[in-house]
């Protein structure tokens, strides 16, 4: 939604309020399980108020289909690994958006909240 588009449902318009699109994991060119379900490690690529008092690395629980390419690198804070390195949170001034499935995370992320 906060993209410009979308590979959900075909290809969907997106609010824009970030430039860069939604895109499906390619299962076959990975030999992934999609959707990816379980924990895996968010890696900080820089500071963000977000992160304030979260540890680098820290595992998240992920149950998502779809991955966020923004056009600007400068967006994306943090980096996860699933056959390839996508943006997991993403952050350009006061528009925050983040993959991981908040009601598992047991704490840990609601202090990004």
């Amino acid at each position: 939604m906060l993209f410009e588009e979308s590979d959900e449902f075909g290809k969907s318009k997106g609010l824009g309020l970030l430039k860069g699109r939604v895109r499906k994991f390619n299962d076959e060119l990975h030999d992934l399980v999609v959707p990816q379900v379980g924990w895996n490690q968010v890696k900080q690529r820089r500071e963000h108020p977000l992160f304030a008092g979260v540890p680098d690395d820290s595992f998240c629980y992920f149950v998502h289909s779809f991955f966020c390419e923004p056009a600007n690198d400068d967006t994306v804070i943090g980096e996860t690994e699933y056959g390839q390195r996508y943006a997991s949170v993403v952050a350009e001034g006061n528009i925050c958006g983040r993959l991981e499935n908040a009601r598992e995370l047991r704490g840990l992320m609601f202090d990004m909240l």
